[in-house]
């Protein structure tokens, strides 16, 4: 009996999520922003790696390993985001690598029927708040006009802003 090899195509992207989105400065969280949580990510020196902490009151944290890139990266609205949830052991054990930090509070806002997060930054880049707004494709992103009382836009994500 002949053997046969079967040929996979493995790509970079194949668990990965597309998240395209776009972000604004903000003056003040918005009176509407609800749900707000803690956020703590820690993104690991030389790669793509995003550890994070999401802690909601009344709840046990939530720990996630992230793996973000961008295909062009010149195109800070484009991510591949690829994430796994982790044992409090397994975040402690991750958290021993050297990397940079990033804590926030997050809330969801609606803006204008759209779904928003607005970042508030703790620590270094306290007091700065950045609103993100997702969409469906790049035309969607293209197109969309932003409400008066949104600042102007950001090409930083949160990899950038961290310390």
């Amino acid at each position: 009996m002949a053997s046969c090899a079967v040929a996979r195509r493995v790509t970079t992207d194949k668990y990965a999520k597309p998240e395209i989105e776009r972000r604004f400065v903000l003056e003040a969280v918005p009176a509407d922003a609800v749900d707000a949580v803690e956020i703590t990510d820690r993104y690991i020196d030389g790669g793509h790696l995003r550890l994070r902490t999401v802690a909601t009151p009344g709840a046990a944290p939530v720990h996630k390993l992230g793996h973000k890139r961008r295909p062009d990266p010149r195109d800070a609205g484009l991510v591949m985001h690829t994430t796994i949830y982790l044992t409090a052991e397994e975040h402690a054990l991750l958290e021993q690598l050297p990397g940079r930090e990033l804590r926030k509070t997050r809330f969801r806002v609606d803006v204008d029927g759209r779904p928003g997060l607005v970042d508030v930054l703790h620590g270094p880049k306290e007091g700065v708040i950045i609103l993100e707004v997702g969409f469906a494709n790049e035309e969607d992103a293209r197109a969309y006009e932003p409400p008066s009382w949104v600042g102007v836009e950001t090409k930083l994500g949160g990899g950038d802003l961290a310390t």
